[in-house]
């Protein structure tokens, strides 16, 4: 059976918090409610649990080294294979 997500609010949030999470939220593209919860896992004790993996949309950059090595990785050798 699945937990149910709780629904909480959260009064008496400072100004200057409330614009790093808005500001987060704005950089990430995700809703203020989905930047909040993720905090708040990160601040969960012991291991890290994550509901997504939103932390890691739009983080990848392009590099040409990198490519070039999986495209030297992915070349058949049919000697391997007989």
């Amino acid at each position: 059976m699945k937990a149910r997500s709780a629904r909480l609010t959260v009064r008496g949030i400072p100004p200057d918090v409330e614009e790093v999470l808005r500001e987060r939220a704005k950089q990430s593209g995700l809703s203020i409610n989905r930047v909040i919860v993720d905090v708040l896992i990160e601040a969960m004790p012991g291991e890290k649990r994550y509901a997504d993996f939103s932390q890691l949309v739009g983080c990848w950059e392009p590099d040409e080294a990198f490519d070039e090595a999986l495209a030297m990785q992915r070349q058949i050798n049919p000697e391997d294979w007989i």
